[in-house]
């Protein structure tokens, strides 16, 4: 359930999801209040579970060599049971940096990182003698066209205000 997020706790948000580093009181005058109620308003945030995390996002490209894939996994039963086994599978895959529940022709969406071909074989192998595992049909990313910016509030978000 979305909670309201006035004019100013949008602006708020635009700014540090973009770069949660600026410091209060640019992101106070981005939002056009003082320093004090922004801070505020940011920890409102924070304690309303709005604003989750401050990370940093690296270039991973100067850190290592990888691959990255996005792979479309279908379960072979859809029961509950089978869709929590999977989900409890997911928490000690460390390569799976995303994975999403989708409907259509597949039951998950997920995105991995590994160090070459022959690891993301490996991980897939082991994901599949999975039982509640039927297909992982992947496509290897060749290169990031448009990376996220954060989230278009302004289009996502109606006002009155």
């Amino acid at each position: 359930m979305s909670m309201k997020i006035d004019s100013i706790n949008q602006k708020i948000l635009r700014v540090v999801q973009t770069d949660a580093k600026h410091p209060i009181a640019k992101i106070a005058e981005h939002a056009n209040i003082s320093t004090s109620p922004c801070h505020k308003r940011i920890k409102q945030l924070e304690n309303d579970k709005v604003i989750l995390n401050y990370a940093a996002n690296i270039d991973l490209n100067k850190v290592c060599d990888h691959v990255m894939f996005v792979a479309e996994i279908s379960l072979s039963s859809h029961s509950t049971a089978a869709f929590k086994e999977f989900e409890n599978l997911l928490e000690h895959e460390q390569t799976m940096i995303e994975c999403y529940e989708v409907s259509g022709a597949f039951d998950y969406l997920a995105r991995f990182i590994c160090r070459d071909v022959d690891d993301f074989k490996e991980v897939t192998d082991r994901l599949m003698s999975n039982a509640s595992i039927k297909n992982i049909s992947s496509t290897c990313i060749l290169s990031k066209v448009k990376k996220f910016s954060g989230y278009p509030l302004k289009h996502l978000l109606k006002h009155e205000d």
